[in-house]
Formats: structure tokens, sequence, C-alpha cells
């Protein structure tokens, strides 16, 4: 937030693989309206200079390197100028901001774990389940080996959502997906669920 407006810090020209590159600051502050045009003019430049007879070289983070950072961004800022206005920018944020709004679909609860819980109920509850910020509410991790998951297992984890999460989930950088917004009295739910479906439990190192 800036002023009150919501905003981004950009960075460019980043990666991985046999080559890595560190990405460089092209902007301190863009507004949130102002990424949809600014992506655009990246791409634009990007198929304009970018590499084309070597796939593996056709990566930004090497145009970033060809044409210097300071060239590199000067040609981003009169791509951007270049672009006409258009309404779908404002229109395409507004129905994200919408459609994909992080809330409960229940009421913040209690988390009450049975005294007679066995020892691989409390094992979940220490693996799978972190608290979150707002109370009443915790986040289960769902651990995929390899990135993997059955379609049995998709379709139960789909009805966990729909049921109590209002159909949202993320993914991971260690391929693993994330329910957030679980209300605490829902976790025993959804730890039954999990075990009937076998869900993946990852291997706590040490």
């Amino acid at each position: 937030m800036k002023d009150g407006v919501e905003g981004f810090e950009v960075w460019v020209g980043g990666g991985l693989g046999a080559l890595p590159y560190q990405a460089q600051k092209l902007h301190d502050f863009v507004p949130a309206d102002e990424m949809l045009p600014l992506a655009q003019a990246i791409a634009r430049v990007f198929a304009q200079y970018g590499e084309k007879a070597n796939r593996a070289k056709a990566r930004l983070k090497f145009l970033v390197e060809k044409l210097g950072f300071d060239e590199f961004a000067n040609r981003v800022a009169e791509e951007r100028k270049r672009l006409p206005e258009d309404p779908a920018w404002e229109a395409q944020l507004a129905a994200a901001r919408t459609r994909y709004s992080d809330q409960p679909l229940k009421g913040p609860s209690e988390l009450e774990i049975p005294s007679d819980a066995t020892a691989e109920m409390r094992r979940w509850f220490d693996l799978n389940v972190k608290p979150q910020r707002q109370d009443g509410y915790s986040s289960v991790e769902v651990f995929l080996p390899l990135g993997d998951i059955s379609s049995d297992q998709m379709r139960a984890l789909a009805n966990v959502c729909d049921k109590y999460v209002r159909n949202t989930i993320r993914t991971t950088v260690g391929q693993n997906l994330i329910l957030r917004w679980v209300s605490n009295a829902d976790l025993l739910h959804c730890m039954r669920i999990w075990r009937v479906y076998a869900w993946p439990r990852p291997v706590r190192n040490g």
C-alpha cells in the first residue's frame, strides 16, 4: 500500500536452471491497475527482441543480459507509452478481486483435539495443520510426494474445498496443496477424510 493505493514492487529477468540469473528491480511501486499493461509491454519487448532461433535461449533473463538492464527498462517504458488505454485492464482486475477473494466460508471456532486422539491424529495436527493469523482458523497442508495426486484423492479434496473453504485451494513451491480458512471446528472432519483417502504424509527429518 502506498498513499492508500494497492501496488507491487516489480522485478524482472531472474531465473534458475543451469545459468541462474538474479532478478533486477524494474519499479519500486506499480499501482495494481497498471500491472496488466506493464506485463503486456514487457511481453511485447520480449516478443520483438527475444531469441527466435534457439529455444534454450528464449528466456527473458537472456534478453535483459543482451540489451543491458537500463536499455531493457527504457524499451519497456516506451512500449508502455504506445499501448492504447484498454477498459479491460480495470475490468479484469475488478473481476479478479471479486472472484478470487480470500474469505472464509464459515465463522471462526475453537480447536479441540479429543482427549482420546491417537498418535496418528496428533501427528496429523502437528505436521499438516498450522494456525492462521486470524483467530479461529487454520491452514491445512496436503503433502504430495513429487506433486502427484490420484483422481480419487483430487475429487475428495474438491469435496473438502466445497464444504469447508469456499472452493479455494493454493499450491506451494514444494508442489503441495494448502487449504486456508479452515474453521478450527472443521479440522477433525478434514482429518477423517484425509485418513479415508490415505493422503501421503511427510517424513520429518531428524
